[in-house]
């Protein structure tokens, strides 16, 4: 058994996505066992499209990445 620390990043907020970074670190080897990323759309089911990040969520978001949009 290990115990791991996941930290996760806003890399980049788009028009109508974000990219989040992730990494794991394992705590017996002292080392990054995987890094992974994921891009989130912010999508509308009824229009079957992505739709553009509202106010304040975007706000947020960059907040979050302490990048300014």
């Amino acid at each position: 058994p290990d115990t791991v620390h996941v930290a996760s990043r806003i890399e980049k907020v788009g028009r109508s996505s974000a990219t989040i970074k992730q990494i794991i670190v394992s705590e017996s080897e002292r080392a990054v066992a995987a890094e992974g990323e994921a891009v989130l759309v912010y999508f509308n089911y009824l229009e079957g499209k992505p739709v553009p990040i509202e106010e304040p969520l975007r706000s947020v978001l960059h907040s979050l990445s302490g990048k300014r949009g």
